[in-house]
């Protein structure tokens, strides 16, 4: 077995990246993954996340610093666990230790997020029964990822890299990252480093949803969102973080971690402390659902509606539709109406392995009323040419005029 001084396990987004950054410093690194499927793609130089540059850089570095293998027993100096925590599912997540060979001492990064405290009051305290001392037989890191979906390359070389840990593990990973040429923040315990994590996409939901909200109350009142945002603005520094409103926050990332930051205080007397940040997710979800419901009021029961755009955003592209606005419409309209999808950058065999019922690209046109569910302008291109049009959803704009309300309907 040839052995790595560097083993990424879970050969996602996230861990699949920052390989490719590993190597592409020059250190050879091993990527491990459940999915044959995935595996055996990647090692024949494909990955089917839209990320600009990444399948040139793995077929460059394929075989030469970056090698692909199914999960196995792990043994490395530096082990980066990049698998996704579930709330209130920590045994899953600790499974992971069952697979690591700890007799290297080994460094271990947690890159996903879990909420605040999971690394000293679960993972350690696992280990502890298995008779391993922190900062003794292992060292361990909080070192959350935090790079944006389909432009992660470029920001794993620019973005300063948050690290929580002891003292002693904190002088290992400094030494990791060194190597690898990425600046670095020591922001004390674990615990903090959790935290950042989790609140950075906590407080990014909670800014959505304060311009998603507007927008919600816009189309209830028959308003113009971007007019009255460009007046309320102009001048007027202070709302200058509104952000571009809306139909509401999809993807995994963001709604999942402030369940995270909820979870992470599941004990706790103070409820607000949980409170909030599940609120956020609560009302994140009712934007979602009200933005359908409105669109609802334009539809027969005859009528077939084609959503488009299944993926959670799309600039920068991406392939990942977990929780996006794309599917949970899909799943809410399938109910009542003849519904269908096409998205620009998922696979049709994948969107029909998940029962979207998909369309070719060709079908497209045969459509009269459409929701667009993401922001991708390859959709604009496409509806500017179509005359048929009864009836469309465009909270992104695409087509609409800044004057224009985003719901069409002639």
């Amino acid at each position: 077995m040839q052995y790595f001084k560097v083993c990424v396990i879970g050969a996602g987004y996230v861990g699949l990246t920052f390989a490719v950054k590993i190597a592409q410093e020059g250190l050879s690194v091993q990527a491990l993954d459940i999915n044959k499927k995935k595996i055996d793609a990647l090692n024949s130089g494909f990955s089917s996340i839209p990320e600009k540059n990444l399948n040139t850089q793995i077929k460059k570095l394929l075989n030469k610093k970056i090698f692909f293998n199914y999960t196995k027993k792990i043994v490395a100096n530096d082990i980066i666990i990049a698998t996704s925590y579930f709330p209130n599912k920590p045994l899953t997540y600790l499974k992971i230790f069952n697979l690591i060979e700890f007799k290297n001492k080994p460094t271990i990064y947690i890159r996903g997020t879990v909420p605040v405290g999971f690394i000293k009051n679960t993972i350690q305290k696992y280990l502890k029964k298995k008779k391993l001392k922190i900062d003794k037989d292992y060292f361990i890191v909080s070192a959350p990822e935090r790079t944006l979906s389909g432009d992660a390359l470029n920001e794993l070389s620019n973005l300063t890299q948050l690290v929580g840990a002891s003292t002693a593990s904190f002088k290992k990973a400094k030494k990791f990252f060194k190597k690898i040429n990425t600046k670095i923040i020591h922001l004390g315990s674990t615990d903090a480093g959790e935290l950042a994590k989790v609140f950075c996409n906590f407080s990014r939901l909670s800014l959505f949803n304060i311009s998603n909200y507007f927008m919600s109350v816009c189309s209830q009142l028959n308003l113009n969102e971007k007019k009255i945002i460009a007046g309320i603005k102009k001048n007027y520094p202070r709302l200058d973080f509104l952000a571009n409103p809306g139909p509401g926050v999809g993807g995994f990332c963001l709604p999942k971690d402030s369940l995270v930051l909820s979870d992470s205080f599941h004990k706790t007397k103070k409820y607000f402390l949980k409170q909030y940040p599940r609120s956020q997710y609560d009302l994140n979800r009712k934007i979602i659902i009200n933005n359908i419901k409105l669109c609802e009021k334009y539809f027969n029961k005859k009528d077939k509606i084609l959503i488009l755009g299944v993926a959670f955003k799309g600039f920068p592209e991406t392939d990942d539709f977990r929780d996006s606005f794309g599917l949970i419409s899909y799943r809410y309209l399938s109910k009542k109406y003849k519904t269908f999808t096409f998205d620009k950058n998922i696979d049709y065999k994948i969107l029909k392995e998940n029962k979207l019922n998909p369309i070719t690209f060709s079908e497209i046109n045969k459509f009269k009323k459409i929701i667009i569910a993401n922001n991708n302008q390859f959709y604009s291109k496409i509806l500017k040419k179509k005359n048929n049009l009864k009836f469309i959803y465009d909270p992104w704009r695409l087509i609409t005029k800044p004057k224009q309300k985003i719901f069409y309907f002639n």
